[in-house]
């Protein structure tokens, strides 16, 4: 580890180097979050690009993020929620950019801005293609389009589409905030509204369980389900190094003409959920897949409106995202090579775990377990 600490260092200094050789002077950039899959990709592309990373959360590293990015940035340990009691962060004197990937209640996005008033010029916010699950119904039958963002006229079916999707709800809630307070508080801010993320190091488990499954559905006799209601839905999905490096390269420093609004962004094909697991069974060489139609579990998609339109994006922003396939096939090429990895026994046992719980018969369970012994490094101990 101390050896790629060292290697990292001097990568660290050299892009110093050649950020002020070409007039790019370092920007000093807070992360809230910073340690997840987008956040961690985004804080490890900033650091190469030789910015002063500070990254605040609650000092959980997932993956090996306690050694990809921790020693290369400063740390901020503290809970948003409790935003403040956070003296260190109250300390700060200034920061040229705030990256948002923690937000996700109005409330503690606006106290968050009350306690940095005037102490932050840019606030770039991740939000989420699930805000257009609140708003109204649109007339074109297209893919959703940023000025879709539109919340119902009456009261009762704004309730009622909350409720369903309090999670919508409350993304677009925050963008609300940053739209009423950003020329009150006399800053500027924008909004990327993602579909789900695929990438390395996904802390939420869905790819992984969608992995797995692929990899040993055939040998434990137990087919990939396909839900009625997504056999032919067309979904959107996102590569976080895309993410990561169009806020590095792009948002960064922005032009006038981006600010104080929201894009919508994701890879360049919609897809069928089955064609998305057929990429994965292709890019771990299991082929043909084994389906059934009608299975109620599913990990993608997180919305239920389809996909969204990324025009905007690709004219103003340059937008230019990784082919899905591509994405897909290295992503599945990380955890193919994380399974082995000394950072993921604990993770690996634990994933298993929960398919075993949510999604396995009692019947499969000894079969899964002995199969997948024979693609990780790792003792899986036997069922009992």
């Amino acid at each position: 580890m101390y050896g790629y600490i060292v290697l990292h260092w001097f990568l660290l200094v050299l892009a110093c180097v050649v950020s002020c050789c070409d007039g790019l002077m370092p920007q000093k950039i807070l992360l809230l979050g910073g340690n997840g899959m987008l956040g961690g990709e985004t804080a490890v592309k900033l650091v190469e690009a030789g910015h002063q990373v500070h990254v605040l959360n609650r000092g959980n590293w997932y993956h090996d993020s306690a050694t990809r990015i921790k020693p290369f940035v400063r740390h901020i340990e503290c809970n948003r929620y409790y935003i403040k009691s956070c003296k260190a962060l109250i300390n700060e004197d200034y920061f040229d950019v705030v990256v948002d990937f923690s937000s996700y209640k109005p409330g503690v996005m606006t106290e968050f801005l009350a306690l940095m008033q005037g102490k932050f010029g840019l606030y770039l916010y991740i939000s989420s293609d699930s805000v257009y699950e609140v708003c109204q119904i649109t007339q074109h039958n297209e893919p959703s389009q940023e000025t879709d963002s539109i919340r119902p006229i009456t009261l009762q079916e704004r309730e009622k589409l909350n409720e369903a999707d309090s999670y919508g709800h409350n993304k677009l809630a925050c963008e609300e905030v940053l739209t009423r307070l950003h020329t009150e508080q006399n800053f500027h801010f924008i909004s990327l509204r993602l579909p789900d993320v695929i990438g390395p190091r996904d802390n939420t488990n869905r790819f992984w369980y969608y992995f797995l499954w692929t990899l040993v559905h055939k040998q434990i006799g137990f087919p990939l389900m396909i839900p009625t209601w997504l056999e032919t839905q067309q979904l959107n999905f996102v590569y976080s190094l895309d993410v990561a490096n169009l806020i590095t390269n792009k948002l960064i420093k922005p032009t006038p003409e981006i600010l104080d609004q929201p894009f919508n962004l994701a890879c360049p094909e919609d897809i069928t959920l089955q064609n998305f697991l057929t990429l994965i069974g292709n890019s771990l060489n299991v082929d043909p897949l084994s389906f059934i139609e009608g299975g109620s579990e599913y990990y993608f998609p997180s919305v239920t409106r389809g996909p969204i339109n990324c025009t905007k994006a690709i004219h103003m922003l340059k937008w230019n995202p990784t082919p899905i396939n591509v994405a897909i096939n290295d992503s599945v090429a990380f955890y193919r090579d994380y399974m082995n990895s000394p950072q993921s026994a604990v993770l690996v046992k634990t994933i298993i775990a929960d398919l075993e719980s949510s999604l396995l018969p009692n019947e499969k369970l000894k079969l899964f377990r002995n199969e997948l012994s024979n693609h990780t490094k790792h003792a899986i101990p036997p069922r009992e």
